[in-house]
């Protein structure tokens, strides 16, 4: 029989106008505040899935090009490749109006202050590592598509699902199912995120085959990454040293909380991953649209 381990966690992340903070309150299992988990179908036609992160901002005006790679990419990769836009540095701060809106978040900072990022627009896919000896996960834009190319396929060591329950104008909650393919002895990490796209507001551009320069007042910004619901640092799934074995299974939920949030859930999705803790790389994604 496959060896079921249920960790589930409820992460309670109150998330006000001008502060967000993580806060894990009571253990999921704890009478009186648990969550009923959905039934996931069964498996099919698993592939491996890779993550491209959008470094970008409202002020940086050849990041419309970058974007305009990405899209490119997804049309060609199709659900293979999922985009996440992260608005974060310098470009991304907010001035005078028109560009007074920030789309800075605490999960983006740190994933920008982690890796080191001083160029924009820049890039990384799954975290990999490219260029030989000098070997670095940041790439420039013009490097994404040979990069991607560059990357052997293979059969994924890893499954991800995405459900959802109980929707409400307050709440929804979700819940994310990994299923080990392999045998694994590492330290992985699960994060969870809120991505929306249709958001219309003002960007600076210098390339006329885009937009308007030098700047595109109703700018349609794509795949933004609006906040984390797993903890920001993830959550750990597996120990080296606590091999897991083919066909075990985890199962997390967690409660995205609604109120006062500017986001509209017809144009957000769901993105999973899970990154190998020591080379950071990013081992599976997943994404479901609300």
């Amino acid at each position: 029989m496959k060896k079921i381990t249920f960790i589930i966690i409820l992460l309670l992340s109150i998330l006000v106008f001008n502060t967000q903070c993580d806060k894990i309150e009571k253990p999921y299992s704890e009478k009186g505040n648990e969550l009923d988990t959905p039934a996931f179908p069964a498996l099919q036609n698993v592939i491996q899935k890779y993550l491209l992160e959008d470094f970008t901002g409202h002020l940086c005006n050849n990041c419309p090009q970058a974007h305009a790679i990405a899209d490119e990419m997804k049309t060609e990769m199709g659900d293979t490749l999922i985009v996440l836009a992260i608005h974060s540095g310098v470009n991304a701060k907010p001035q005078v109006a028109p560009y007074d809106a920030d789309y800075r978040t605490e999960m983006g900072d740190l994933t920008t202050s982690n890796f080191n990022i001083k160029i924009y627009p820049s890039g990384m896919i799954s975290r990999k590592k490219f260029s030989g000896d000098t070997a670095t996960s940041i790439l420039s834009r013009f490097n994404w598509k040979s990069s991607m190319a560059s990357i052997p396929r293979q059969a994924p060591d890893l499954a991800m699902q995405i459900l959802t329950s109980n929707p409400s104008k307050d709440s929804i909650n979700v819940f994310v199912k990994t299923t080990f393919l392999a045998n694994t002895n590492k330290n992985l990490r699960l994060y969870v995120v809120l991505s929306e796209s249709g958001i219309v507001s003002a960007q600076k551009n210098n390339s006329s085959a885009i937009g308007t320069t030098p700047e595109i007042l109703n700018y349609e910004h794509k795949h933004m990454l609006r906040t984390h619901i797993a903890p920001k640092e993830g959550n750990i799934i597996a120990s080296l040293g606590t091999p897991l074995q083919a066909n075990d299974t985890l199962i997390k939920g967690y409660t995205l909380y609604l109120t006062d949030k500017p986001w509209k859930l017809e144009n957000c999705a769901v993105i999973a991953f899970i990154s190998d803790n020591d080379t950071k790389e990013i081992l599976q994604v997943e994404e479901m649209e609300l």
